[in-house]
């Protein structure tokens, strides 16, 4: 068998724990898409939801600190440009299509379980591989049905959200695969063994369970609980 031929099979594995571990099967997730989420509860997911797009550039400079390839961090550091610009006013934008201010996402209040499960991210990234790091972004392999999804349904059974406030979904479906690719050129070139093939499927399985652990805490407070603080 080939190194391309082994790859691909380490590919294949990292798309199918992420297909199943996704939080596109959360029953969160499940509600919103069938149009069974209150407007509370569609902004305090916004809400909290911002403080883990404000941890995305950070933890890609967490990544860049423990690289030590110059040619690799030159490429990295497209994704904290990207979200530090376009990611973060894009979704300040859907936090005012669904009725929020600016404030209420720069100074909302943050459910202690939404951060925990952030703040371990970025604790990920900072103190595992580079490898690792790059690795727990592959998400995006499996996210653009997720953004598919949430454009869909949400566009037909939320028609009280403004349409301008979609346009953080249409830029992922098109940046999350140049994203993919990135990352996977990385990890091609520069993963040796096979032990560091595992640390990086570990590395996204781990973060499938932050994304599901952010909507357990959001199901938990605003559906099971019935938190109506943004009603």
């Amino acid at each position: 068998m080939s190194s391309s031929d082994t790859f691909q099979d380490f590919v294949e594995v990292l798309k199918l724990e992420g297909s199943k571990r996704y939080h596109i099967h959360h029953p969160f997730h499940r509600l919103m898409v069938e149009g069974k989420l209150t407007p509370g509860q569609i902004r305090a997911w916004v809400v909290n939801r911002f403080y883990y797009q404000r941890i995305l550039p950070m933890k890609d400079a967490a990544i860049i600190s423990n690289c030590p390839f110059p040619e690799v961090r030159r490429i990295w550091i497209k994704r904290i440009l990207n979200h530090d610009n376009y990611g973060i006013e894009m979704w300040i934008k859907l936090g005012e299509a669904v009725g929020l201010s600016r404030s209420d996402l720069l100074e909302g209040a943050v459910l202690p379980g939404v951060k925990l499960a952030c703040d371990a991210y970025l604790d990920f990234c900072k103190n595992r591989s580079w490898l690792e790091g790059i690795a727990s972004s592959l998400t995006t392999l499996v996210a653009p049905n997720a953004h598919m999804e949430r454009l869909e349904h949400m566009r037909k059974h939320y028609e009280w959200i403004k349409p301008n406030g979609f346009e953080y979904f249409e830029w992922r479906l098109k940046e999350g695969p140049e994203d993919s690719h990135m990352a996977l050129n990385i990890l091609k070139e520069y993963i040796k063994t096979e032990d560091e093939k595992e640390r990086c499927i570990e590395a996204l399985i781990f973060k499938t369970a932050v994304l599901w652990n952010m909507l357990d805490a959001l199901y938990m407070e605003y559906v099971i609980n019935g938190r109506r603080d943004y009603e």
